[in-house]
């Protein structure tokens, strides 16, 4: 007995070594498996060179697709990211000393005497909101929005002592200083001004009862600007009785989203970007522009020289105030929520990412393509020779030359429009309950409308054998007999889900479904639908509606599936369809274009992705730029990628560069010949294999060709 109890545990223990020498050889044999590459010294070209790179590391072969990418992030500028968790609101610096205002967790002090390396030295006013922070002399006035105003002093290292609660009976948002009077936002009370001149103590020396809630503050040589309504700024001057006096109201086309006062001007933040405003007569401002590099502005803050504005896709633009002109943007792919500035160096926090640190000096030109504004939301694109047009959710249908690069667009039709479908002489245009239009485009640059058809109400539509598919949301699909354009008639219909997207071939329609998944028709010839099959998919197509798109080339469909990334399905036999991959796509996957054996996926929050489709059971990411605010238009054409991004407008980036020769010196090391370069800027190297993805910021800078 003792004996077979012996050899038992011997040969557990053999088993036990066994198991652990596979495991452990398994984990060799896989980090063997890795891409790994060194980074490459940085090149420099004129535009129009050919670029050469060595590269060295392990699992790096002639099969890598090793591209240029247009840079379009900052990420050299980024230093460091300091892990402070949290959402912020407020942030400022004082001496070294950075406050930073919770959503949630109160007011956090940290030491920025060496910038780049920022120490937390304490936390105060746990579980407490903090919406806004001013400093006066050695005091911190806290904005807690129904906390009131919380009155702390700065004492030596970063101590601070609580002096005071001033309490209010509604949202305190924010306060300022009109000479030693603390004037206070707060919501539905009103403005309240109090004497801060007598050591703590808080004295209520006036008040002003508006019609409509406080939301907003700011001034400029004792005149007191009133954000209370959405699109109106009331004007109050203080009189030598500490009373505020009305001048007048401020009256201004779109809802004020933030107002701040820089360099003696006014700027306001609104939806169709940042209107300014001289102060040269303060009681009465007067409009000057609006600056609308960035779309939709959404907060202001001042700094030293510059104006920064945080958009509503959290990009940050630096305005210099000088030249009043979008000098360069901050794109870190991060939310950004606010920041302090210290010389070259700038704090930005946003949720639950950190405190990230960005050096302005390393903000380098990006890639010069690019980006057209509209004075509304970009949803669609189409191009024909060198032709744009753009459907957009306020301008309605716009064109522009692009080879005529200061024109401005010029209005097709002003009805606000969805998605594009064009043949070779036609551009149809779905506008949504307003119905669709129909455009001759034989001439791209001199568009004659030829019909509306207000009953023919579409959000996507395709052209399939003569007839016209379109999607109707929630109401399903409907197709018409367009033979005679003067009145379409309604062949088919199918009302039973909810349609996202169509494509169409000659003898099939191909449909994205919210809760169906992939649906496929067969179109006969008196415009009637057969389903031939039903593609349910294997996640909850419900979680992503209103961001599938479909597209159909040699038989094969690929779907953008939201937050599953590309679906790549066989649809050679209609009645079969065969999902082949799927393939992870960062973000929320919204638009798809085909190109050249590559897929283009525009993505919420994940910029564009390119994906070599090839071998279609096999995708390999070819190409990832972060890109933000992208809405579902997207368009590859004569090597641009031509992207919808709402209110940013129309940005154009170079299709990525494949390296043309690759030579393999040794096992771990390659020498890669890049095509000519022709388009000035800085790139970033990616290379892509099935063992993995390597990307490394700003290898190739190319500069303007010499004269």
């Amino acid at each position: 007995m003792r004996l077979r109890l012996f050899i038992g545990c011997v040969a557990a223990l053999v088993i036990i070594a066994l198991l652990l020498s596979w495991a452990n050889s398994l984990r060799t044999a896989l980090s063997a498996h890795i891409l790994q590459i060194d980074r490459p010294n940085e090149v420099k070209v004129e535009q129009g060179e050919m670029v050469q790179l060595n590269l060295y590391g392990g699992q790096v072969d002639e099969d890598a697709i090793i591209s240029l990418v247009a840079s379009m992030n900052h990420n050299q500028a980024l230093i460091d990211i300091y892990p402070v968790e949290g959402i912020y609101n407020s942030a400022l610096i004082y001496k070294d000393i950075l406050y930073l205002g919770s959503n949630k967790d109160g007011l956090k002090v940290l030491d920025v005497s060496r910038p780049t390396k920022p120490r937390l030295l304490g936390e105060y006013l746990p579980g407490s909101t903090i919406v806004d922070i001013r400093q006066q002399d050695d005091r911190l006035y806290l904005s807690c929005g129904t906390g009131g105003v919380v009155l702390m002093q700065i004492e030596d290292e970063g101590r601070l002592l609580h002096l005071a609660d001033i309490e209010t009976t509604d949202v305190t948002v924010k306060t300022l200083f009109l000479n030693d009077s603390l004037v206070v936002a707060a919501g539905s009370e009103g403005v309240l001004l109090f004497d801060q001149s007598r050591s703590s103590e808080n004295f209520l020396v006036g008040s002003l009862k508006l019609e409509a809630s406080v939301k907003n503050l700011t001034s400029f040589k004792n005149v007191l600007y009133v954000l209370c309504e959405k699109s109106r700024v009331h004007i109050y001057k203080r009189d030598e009785d500490v009373n505020l006096v009305k001048i007048g109201i401020l009256e201004l086309s779109e809802p004020v989203r933030d107002f701040a006062v820089h360099g003696g001007k006014l700027y306001v933040a609104t939806s169709l970007g940042l209107d300014v405003y001289s102060l040269d007569d303060p009681l009465h401002p007067r409009f000057e522009k609006n600056i609308d590099a960035f779309g939709s502005a959404d907060k202001i803050y001042s700094g030293a020289d510059s104006l920064y504005v945080i958009d509503s896709f959290s990009r940050l633009s630096r305005i210099n105030s000088k030249r009043e002109k979008s000098v360069d943007d901050i794109n870190l792919a991060s939310d950004i929520r606010t920041l302090a500035e210290k010389g070259q160096y700038l704090y930005l926090a946003g949720s639950n990412r950190g405190l990230m640190i960005v050096d302005r000096s390393q903000v380098l030109q990006q890639a010069d393509f690019g980006t057209l504004h509209t004075r509304g939301s970009v949803h669609d694109i189409y191009k024909k020779k060198t032709w744009i047009y753009v459907a957009d959710k306020r301008g309605g249908v716009l064109l522009k030359n692009l080879e005529e690069s200061e024109s401005d667009f010029q209005q097709v039709s002003p009805r606000w429009s969805e998605t594009f479908f064009a043949d070779d002489k036609r551009l149809f245009v779905a506008q949504g309950q307003l119905g669709s239009e129909v455009f001759d485009i034989s001439n791209p640059g001199a568009p004659q409308l030829m019909k509306t058809w207000p009953g023919v109400k579409a959000l996507r539509l395709s052209i399939s054998n003569g007839f016209l598919v379109v999607t109707r949301g929630l109401n399903g699909i409907e197709v018409y007999d367009i033979e005679d354009m003067n009145e379409p008639v309604l062949c088919d219909q199918k009302t039973d889900f909810h349609a996202l997207d169509v494509a169409a071939t000659e003898e099939h329609v191909y449909i994205a479904a919210m809760s169906e998944g992939l649906k496929i028709y067969a179109l006969g010839r008196d415009g009637s639908l057969v389903l031939k099959s039903e593609l349910t998919l294997p996640f909850p197509m419900n979680q992503f509606a209103q961001a599938v798109s479909v597209v159909v080339q040699d038989d094969m469909a690929y779907v953008a599936n939201g937050r599953s990334g590309l679906m790549i399905v066989d649809v050679a036999n209609s009645e079969k369809p065969q999902i082949l991959s799927l393939f992870d796509i960062q973000g929320f996957a919204k638009g798809i274009a085909f190109a050249e054996g590559n897929v283009f996926v525009s993505s919420q929050n994940g910029g564009v992705t390119v994906v070599d489709v090839r071998n279609p059971r096999q995708p390999l990411l070819a190409g990832r730029m972060a890109v933000q605010g992208l809405s579902r238009g997207i368009l590859v054409d004569d090597g641009m990628i031509y992207v919808a991004r709402n209110n940013l407008g129309l940005t154009a980036i170079p299709v990525p560069l494949r390296a043309q020769n690759v030579d393999q010196i040794s096992s771990h090391h390659l020498k890669v010949d890049l095509p000519a370069v022709n388009i000035k800027g800085a790139y970033d190297l990616q290379i892509s294999s099935p063992y993995g993805f390597v990307s490394y910021d700003r290898v190739v800078t190319v500069d303007a060709l010499k004269k």
